[in-house]
This record gives structure tokens, C-alpha cells and sequence, in this order.
């Protein structure tokens, strides 16, 4: 959804911002209806949903909307997958923890993460995301691009489709597979994203990318494996 955006003009940085306040207003109406009492926060603790809303979010999107346009959809998701290995390295730097192997959770918001359930954590992230970027959008721009043919329907999928439900779809699943699996069976959106390239945009494919995506796909299993640690 994000290359169809870029291919009807959007810059990577409005891609964001589209996908950031079109998540937040959905995952807003979702948790008003379920469960409001999950919308309260502290203000004092609004420095958590800044950090994630701008370095964890913002920033890593914008990097990898980047990557899509300049590269490939199948080499941005396999660059993806190297967080791991980020997240193991800070993890030892910030938290003076052992350097193992099997992480699962964002460095910045770990610490938020312990006062607010996970829902609100991320809907508050993607408030923060979509506010800072305001300044900088150029709206006019924006709407009218997104009169164009079924444009808006590409820009409401990304917040839904490729944002909001696969959260909660994750979120659901790690309440009937442990962690280490659910972890495991995600690896496949990188092959996934790779055969989306080539069927729908017609990204080439050679022996190298087939033996890179092997080997990060390999890479990431060691990783999820509780018993290997440095």
C-alpha cells in the first residue's frame, strides 16, 4: 500500500504521516468502543509516547518507506530484520542485561510498557507520530493527491491492513502460541513481501537476494532459539 502511495506521488515522509493518523483514528474508535478506560493517560508520562511516536515510529518508517522506493520491497523488509541485533546491542548498553539472543520488545518503550496496557501504548505512539509530523505536511498537497482514482483507499488500508490489524492479529495470537513462536511465523513477511514485489510491481530477483533473504530468514531463527545466547 505505501508504493502504491509513492507511485501516485507521495513522499515517503507523508507516507508516514498517513499511516501514523489513519492507524491512530482507527485504533481510537476501536478502543472508544471496546474498552474507553484504556484512552486515559498520565500527561506526566507523555515522554514515553514522544520517544516511540518519534524515533520508534517516525523515524523507522520513514527509513524503510525510504528503502522501499529506493531499493526494493523485498530488501526493505530484509533490513527490517535486522533490529535484533540493534535492539540485543542496547539492550546490553542501556539495561546492562546478558546479550541474549531472544528479544522481543522495543528498547524506548519498555519502560512505558509496564504502567499502560499495550493498545494504548500504541494508539498514544501513533498520536505523538502523527502531531509532530503536522508542522511539515503540506496538506493541500496531500488532499490533492488523494483525490486521485482509489488512492484513498490505498492510504485507509495501510492504517488498517498493514498497520492496525496486523497488531492486533499478532497481539491475539501471542495469547494461544508462546512468544518465541509467534516471533518465529513472523519471519515470513519478508518472504511474503518479496513475492508481493515481484507479482505485483515486478521486482527482479536474482541468486543474491534469494541467498541474502535465506540467510536473514536463517539468522532470525537462531535468534528466536531460547537455548543460543552470546
Amino acid at each position: 500500500f505505501g508504493k502504491k502511495l509513492n507511485i501516485v506521488g507521495f513522499t515517503p515522509i507523508q507516507i508516514v504521516f498517513i499511516r501514523a493518523s489513519t492507524a491512530a483514528i482507527i485504533l481510537f474508535i476501536f478502543l472508544l468502543v471496546k474498552n474507553p478506560k484504556l484512552l486515559k493517560i498520565r500527561l506526566k508520562d507523555a515522554y514515553y509516547f514522544m520517544a516511540t511516536g518519534i524515533f520508534s515510529f517516525v523515524f523507522l518508517n520513514w527509513c524503510y518507506f525510504e528503502a522501499v522506493n529506493r531499493t526494493s520491497i523485498a530488501i526493505a523488509a530484509i533490513l527490517m530484520y535486522t533490529a535484533p541485533a540493534m535492539i540485543m546491542i542496547l539492550s546490553a548498553i542501556l539495561f546492562k542485561e546478558k546479550i541474549t539472543l531472544k528479544k522481543s520488545i522495543s528498547i524506548i518503550g519498555r519502560y512505558g510498557l509496564k504502567k499502560y496496557d499495550t493498545l494504548t501504548f500504541t494508539l498514544y505512539t501513533f498520536i505523538v507520530a502523527s502531531a509532530v509530523l503536522i508542522p511539515i505536511m503540506d496538506f493541500s498537497e496531500m488532499f490533492e493527491l488523494l483525490k486521485g482514482g482509489n488512492t484513498w483507499i490505498f492510504a485507509l488500508a495501510l492504517g488498517l491492513f498493514a498497520t492496525v490489524l496486523p497488531y492486533l492479529l499478532y497481539s491475539t495470537g501471542l495469547k494461544y502460541l508462546e512468544t518465541s513462536k509467534a516471533a518465529i511465523i513472523a519471519t515470513v513477511e519478508p518472504v511474503v513481501a518479496a513475492i508481493l514485489g515481484i507479482m505485483l510491481y515486478g521486482e527482479s530477483i536474482t541468486l543474491f537476494k534469494i541467498l541474502g533473504i535465506s540467510l536473514v530468514i536463517y539468522a532470525v531463527f537462531l535468534l528466536r532459539e531460547k537455548s543460543i545466547t552470546y
